[in-house]
């Protein structure tokens, strides 16, 4: 998504804001102030939708915003930008170096938890591959047959050769027996092979939408190996 903050240190030449991002930014703030941050998240990305120039303070509510409804790594990106726009000029400086410490420490948090993924939504037992990370699926080179056609004898048992008459001749074929066939060599004969699990991409483990509290919650989760 691109979009474009004004910048603090424009002093002389003031970059004037639409009035449709004024309007919005109103009511984000507004429902800020009433403790609505899931509807203000809504407002902010109105904003955003509407491709204009943006006023340099929605940075920091939009991260204070993001903050609350607990998308720590979002929000650690947007106060990054509003640090670099305004600097210690901005508006909401010794605010935003608060919530950057706050946001330290929760993300750090999230990294030594056992029980979510790096954006600290709850993962629990994977129900499509009971939690093994993979599924057993038709060997893919044989087909589940187990067998493939010898290599060299191309699956005729025989090698057929021409001697200096031009006369053909035969030869069983030592490589598989004259069978015509081998084990495959993907599955070792066993027709399946492990694919790894789409559901849980091979961890064993799949996100929710629950912000995770770090704690063991019995029968939900298996704790990953450190």
């Amino acid at each position: 998504m691109l979009f474009a903050f004004a910048h603090a240190g424009y002093a002389q030449n003031p970059v004037i804001i639409d009035q449709e991002v004024r309007q919005l930014m109103d009511r984000a703030i507004e429902e800020m102030e009433s403790g609505k941050y899931q509807k203000a998240n809504t407002t902010f990305r109105e904003m955003l939708d509407t491709k204009k120039v943006l006023p340099s303070n929605m940075s920091y509510l939009f991260s204070k915003t993001l903050y609350m409804i607990e998308q720590y790594h979002n929000s650690k990106n947007f106060l990054d930008k509003y640090l670099d726009l305004t600097g210690k000029a901005g508006d909401y400086y010794e605010e935003a170096l608060a919530l950057k410490r706050a946001l330290n420490e929760n993300i750090e948090e999230i990294k030594s938890c056992n029980f979510c993924n790096i954006f600290g939504y709850r993962l629990e037992h994977c129900d499509v591959c009971d939690g093994h990370g993979s599924l057993k699926a038709a060997c893919y080179y044989c087909r589940g047959i187990g067998k493939t056609n010898c290599p060299t004898c191309l699956g005729k048992g025989v090698i057929i050769t021409k001697n200096q008459f031009d006369v053909e001749e035969y030869e069983s074929c030592h490589t598989c027996q004259t069978v015509g066939n081998v084990t495959c060599k993907v599955c070792s004969g066993k027709k399946v092979i492990d694919s790894q699990c789409p559901q849980c991409l091979g961890s064993g483990r799949s996100k929710t939408k629950e912000i995770c509290d770090h704690l063991p919650h019995e029968h939900k989760e298996t704790k990953l190996d450190n």
